[in-house]
């Protein structure tokens, strides 16, 4: 006969040796989930809130958010009650998105997309059970998928928790908060230095704001130009996916710009070095853009510090004046000037696609090179900030992922 698996997790805090307990959800929760009416929808009264409004451990309210009626509402929570406490867990659509209601004030309810979920145990602690491996991978094994992802509350309440005491609960939860706290500062700290660029990006190129030079503000006007008075767009090549490798130089396809003007590099494909290829090799810092498919138009710095090529429908910005600082094209690319002349070219168009030509013709307003680099310098420092903030956040993020798997069984 085979020895029982003891519930004991691999990390624990001090004081805590007792094995855990498990137990089905229904036994230490009462479960139900949102409206399956069709409501009124009314300009002025209570949001009704959907699993796709429940993420990143929060509820989210935004300006499309419907609304129903104080009646609506009164009626639905004639029996039961939203309360401080209740876990909310989507199971329709985007499922296994959590939350805790905190400060609630009769501001919402929800449809039969979130089940709410009230429980004699600590919430929190529930919660964070909830977004762990084991939970997860449960919860995923009893999905129905037709057109979308969904599962019953009755499977939902099948399936069992492993628990410690009420008190370690308390300690697991306390300390999983600091963590998110931590986590939710960061991310609140680097949106306000984006929205801060973004402003400040608006204001430059719209000749706004302006620098000062050694001795005084720049006046000069800014020329008009075209980008290919100043680039050439090479594209990439047409490399044969049968001769893809697991090894090999890089190649950056459509699919590696991201729609945050980022390069992908978790999928990136590789192939055998080939001769004559200097017009479709990338280098670190240069600057790349989709010119098809669901992402046209979207840009991107490569960040390597080793080569790539590009495959076809990736263009490749190279610099043919001297009166380009380079660094100053990568902003510019990013303000609402470039993104005018994309859209112009885009809805001329049936297909979502752009070509060399029609990029090289976009119009850019260009300052002298030292307000250029004025311009640029300070952009890319707060580029550089914006980075920083982002790496400390997804290592505190894998830090809290590793604690969920060593601190709960």
């Amino acid at each position: 006969m085979m020895n029982k698996k003891r519930l004991i997790p691999k990390l624990r805090f001090a004081g805590f040796d007792d094995e855990w307990k498990c137990i089905s959800l229904s036994d230490i929760s009462k479960i139900k989930d949102g409206t399956h009416a069709s409501h009124k929808i009314v300009d002025d009264g209570v949001y009704l809130l959907s699993s796709k409004d429940v993420f990143n451990g929060k509820i989210h309210i935004s300006d499309d958010s419907q609304q129903i009626s104080h009646e609506d509402y009164n009626k639905l929570h004639k029996k039961y009650k939203i309360e401080n406490g209740d876990v909310l867990l989507t199971i329709i659509g985007s499922t296994c998105r959590t939350a805790v209601i905190k400060d609630y004030n009769n501001e919402y309810t929800f449809r039969s997309s979130v089940a709410i979920i009230k429980t004699s145990e600590n919430p929190y602690f529930l919660e964070t059970y909830f977004n762990t491996p084991i939970f997860i991978k449960d919860f995923k094994k009893r999905i129905n998928v037709t057109a979308y992802e969904s599962i019953s509350l009755r499977d939902l309440s099948k399936i069992n928790v492993n628990l410690p005491s009420i008190k370690e609960q308390q300690k697991i939860s306390n300390f999983i908060l600091k963590i998110d706290n931590k986590i939710e500062i960061l991310e609140k700290k680097c949106k306000a230095y984006v929205d801060f660029k973004k402003y400040l990006i608006q204001q430059i190129f719209a000749q706004k704001l302006r620098f000062k030079d050694e001795n005084s503000n720049f006046s000069e006007n800014w020329e008009q130009l075209q980008l290919k008075d100043i680039i050439s767009l090479n594209g990439g090549y047409a490399f044969k996916s049968e001769l893809f490798k697991e090894e090999g130089m890089p190649i950056v396809r459509i699919s590696n710009i991201s729609s945050n003007n980022s390069v992908i590099l978790d999928d990136l494909v590789y192939y055998d070095k080939l001769d004559n290829d200097s017009d479709f090799i990338i280098k670190k810092g240069e600057l790349i853009i989709a010119m098809s498919g669901a992402t046209t138009g979207k840009v991107a710095v490569y960040d390597l510090e080793h080569e790539s090529y590009i495959n076809q429908r990736v263009g490749l910005f190279k610099k043919t004046s001297p009166k380009l600082y380079y660094p100053f094209l990568v902003q510019y690319t990013l303000s609402n000037s470039f993104k005018r002349e994309l859209q112009k070219t885009l809805v001329a168009g049936a297909q979502p696609n752009i070509s060399k030509k029609e990029i090289e013709s976009f119009k850019i307003n260009l300052p002298q090179y030292e307000e250029q680099k004025k311009i640029a310098d300070f952009l890319s420092d707060l580029d550089l900030k914006i980075n920083t903030i982002k790496k400390q956040n997804s290592k505190i993020s894998m830090f809290k992922k590793s604690l969920l798997q060593q601190m709960f069984v």
